[in-house]
């Protein structure tokens, strides 16, 4: 049927939303990385992990970060959201999509081949 923007008001608006906020991944904003350095649930201690943030002035060089951590068995919960530390902000990446892209980007970097001189 032909486009009606009335009628595909509500669907216009979530497209421009989710365009907006994949845009955001790209942005050079300041980002804070969140995690914990233990478990998300009381260990054999009865202690939680601690709650860590880290400020990165862009979600790349967060990612990269991340990358590093979650290669680490003792690193949960990694997320990326925009903004300083203190300051409110949406978050970017969760956990599951974190964990993704550091897999699709060690795959890359490993499928490259070396330059011969």
């Amino acid at each position: 049927m032909a486009p009606d923007v009335q009628r595909d008001r509500e669907l216009i608006d979530d497209a421009i939303f989710c365009i907006a906020k994949a845009m955001r991944k790209e942005a050079p904003i300041p980002v804070t990385l969140v995690y914990r350095d233990g478990p998300n649930f009381p260990g054999p201690n009865g202690k939680f992990g601690n709650m860590c943030h880290e400020e990165f002035p862009s979600n790349d060089a967060a990612i990269e970060r991340a990358c590093q951590l979650t290669k680490l068995p003792n690193v949960h919960s990694v997320f990326i959201r925009e903004g300083k530390r203190d300051s409110p902000g949406e978050f970017l990446w969760d956990d599951a999509a974190l964990r993704a892209e550091c897999e699709r980007r060690r795959t890359k970097n490993a499928l490259r081949r070396p330059k011969l001189a």
